[in-house]
């Protein structure tokens, strides 16, 4: 695999254009919050990721790819050892796909173009958008499989929920969580 190191976008830069290609990241890595111009998708080909907006998070473990429309600005951050794959979507095709933040289920077909085109360069001029097409096409057709995370309106939620971004595998009870945000149980079970 050709690794390229993915660089934080500066949160300056809004729309930037979307980072592409292949890394392996640490568990606990980020992307701060930044937006683009052009669709992205996010595939972690081992390792989970999880994609934070402000309408909320988008889990995706390893059979699972996130889509973020143009111009929603959003983060990342990888769980475990990662296989980050990254995508960028030319706007004529973003049109294709859901107008909000999502998870899609990868199918066999799905996976390999997507590692194909974070793999290795193109090596036929419009080989890699032949492909992209073929990708988009694999995601109309896919179901939503969002594992999606509301953000909390309640300042009391989002200190809760702040320690499950933090460490989603944490073995905290509901009570401790409560505790440690000043959060009553019956509000949380809510």
């Amino acid at each position: 695999m050709t690794v390229q190191r993915l660089a934080a976008p500066t949160p300056s830069a809004p729309d930037a254009r979307p980072l592409q290609g292949a890394a392996w990241l640490p568990h606990g890595y980020r992307l701060d919050p930044h937006s683009h111009a052009e669709g992205q998708l996010v595939y972690a080909a081992s390792g989970a990721l999880a994609t934070a907006t402000e309408r909320g998070t988008w889990v995706a473990p390893a059979n699972r790819v996130t889509w973020t429309p143009p111009h929603f600005e959003h983060s990342h951050r990888f769980y475990g050892r990662t296989d980050a794959r990254l995508v960028h979507v030319p706007l004529e095709l973003c049109a294709q796909l859901v107008d909000h933040p999502s998870v899609f289920a990868v199918s066999p077909l799905l996976r390999e173009a997507l590692l194909a085109l974070t793999d290795s360069p193109e090596r036929r001029p419009g080989a890699h958008r032949r492909l992209l097409t073929v990708v988009v096409d694999e995601l109309v057709d896919a179901a939503e499989h969002s594992l999606h995370l509301p953000e909390a309106n309640d300042d009391r939620l989002r200190a809760a929920t702040a320690l499950l971004h933090e460490d989603p595998a944490q073995l905290t009870t509901l009570a401790a969580g409560c505790t440690s945000s000043a959060t009553p149980p019956t509000s949380s079970r809510r």
